[in-house]
């Protein structure tokens, strides 16, 4: 799947999963119908009436009709914004449980994906830099510019100067820092809002 997929040829959501069809039988249309409903495609939508989150999920159902062994993609969440890029991920990970298709992604925004990912694939200038499960690679790379990439739970494990298993998720993220801070993790006290919801909107 393209990082921008095109959709000037079409009239509706609907016609872009359907032209999926054109290299597989024509008999299989319902196939189209399944996928609308499981990714939730509102199927007479105009594509540029449509959300960013909504084409990519088109995209997306389009390619499935051929039921590959193995999905590409490049830069799934790139213009997406995070919620729409969480929904994406999530959507690709019920697929890949569900079917076992293969999902290769090509992405810098690693934030939602690395810790769903079987194994992770980092390159530098055209060289394999480290390739391994998701948390010995981050934790490979505490010392590296490519650490920047991260999700936020593996910069804090690398600021902390980590020990032990490297955290990916927020929610590995805070064990970590509880761990780290003896239990004494809590969030940091903050003045009452006073101002008049008048004052807020100017």
């Amino acid at each position: 799947m393209p990082q921008e997929p095109e959709f000037s040829n079409y009239k509706t959501l609907r016609e872009v999963v359907l032209s999926g069809l054109e290299k597989t039988d024509k008999n299989e249309e319902y196939k189209v119908d399944i996928l609308i409903k499981e990714f939730e495609i509102r199927e007479n939508q105009a594509p540029e009436e449509s959300s960013g989150g909504e084409r990519k999920k088109a995209a997306l159902a389009k390619a499935l009709i051929g039921e590959p062994d193995i999905l590409l993609l490049d830069e799934p969440t790139a213009q997406l914004d995070p919620i729409a890029a969480q929904e994406f991920i999530t959507a690709v990970s019920k697929l890949n449980r569900e079917t076992g298709v293969t999902v290769i992604m090509a992405d810098h925004l690693l934030e939602d994906s690395v810790s769903l990912c079987d194994k992770l694939l980092v390159l530098r200038e055209g060289g394999v830099l480290a390739f391994d499960t998701p948390k010995k690679v981050a934790s490979s790379l505490a010392n590296e510019p490519e650490s920047a990439m991260m999700p936020a739970a593996a910069r804090v494990y690398y600021a902390a100067n980590g020990g032990g298993e490297c955290p990916l998720s927020v929610r590995e993220g805070r064990a970590y820092l509880e761990n780290v801070l003896n239990g004494d993790c809590a969030a940091v006290p903050c003045e009452k809002y006073t101002r008049t919801e008048s004052a807020a909107l100017e």
